[in-house]
């Protein structure tokens, strides 16, 4: 069973466990693409000098995996809002997107091919601050939601790279193996939630995620920094 049907039930499980403690218990799904600012490589690998590669595009290849076209890129969100502060929530969301090397200032022919992850997954805590329109006795917290958040947390990623015709990470793919701290990421987003149904909306967000990965390769190590503008998709549970 994918780490994504893992995520779905235990969103549920909690979302149900924590009902009648909170005021307020959202889950969220959802699905989009990434857009990687241009960024640079410091390869630092054993028996040659560094190496910095400049002007580097990262590509996300969100839906690829047809038919499983969520497959490279999904998040799923759990939080709550308190009862006393309707506007003001907490939330624990997971991200998983892609970073492939596209191109680079690379003279050398030093990157033959670079994953920064199969799987660069954002682990983050979120505060949120909700502004409501349209409340009525069926909606009171709103059927119209702008929601503004900041996260902050851990960075795991699984690369697989091929650096001075060097080998690494290929013999993971499929596996939990592989998966190590890359660093940590932050976030900022304005989401909007409409909703269709007192416990049921669809919802439309923009983030901004930044983290310096530092990611293994045979016999050594990359840095770089990955920044970038998400558009996201999905629906959002309340219970």
């Amino acid at each position: 069973m994918k780490f994504k049907t893992f995520h779905w039930l235990g969103c549920i499980f909690i979302a149900y466990m924590f009902t009648y403690a909170y005021a307020e218990v959202t889950c969220d799904i959802y699905t989009g693409m990434s857009f990687y600012k241009l960024s640079e490589m410091l390869i630092n690998q054993e028996g040659y000098e560094q190496v910095k590669i400049e002007g580097v595009q990262y590509r996300p290849d969100p839906w690829t995996d047809f038919p499983n076209v969520t497959g490279n890129y999904y998040g799923i969100r759990l939080g709550y809002f308190f009862e006393s502060l309707p506007s003001i929530g907490l939330e624990l969301e997971h991200l998983h997107s892609k970073a492939y090397y596209d191109s680079g200032i690379d003279p050398e022919g030093v990157v033959q091919h670079f994953e920064v992850t199969d799987g660069m997954n954002f682990i983050m805590l979120n505060g949120v601050y909700r502004i409501s329109d349209n409340i009525s006795e069926d909606y009171p917290k709103g059927s119209e939601q702008l929601l503004l958040r900041v996260g902050l947390g851990p960075t795991i990623s699984k690369p697989a790279s091929t650096i001075r015709g060097q080998n690494n990470g290929y013999e993971n793919t499929g596996t939990l193996k592989g998966y190590a701290l890359a660093g940590v990421g932050a976030q900022v987003s304005a989401q909007v939630k409409m909703f269709m149904f007192p416990w049921l909306a669809y919802s439309l967000e923009y983030k901004l995620t930044s983290t310096l990965a530092n990611v293994a390769i045979s016999n050594g190590n990359v840095t770089t920094p990955l920044n970038a503008g998400h558009m996201v998709f999905g629906l959002s549970f309340v219970f």
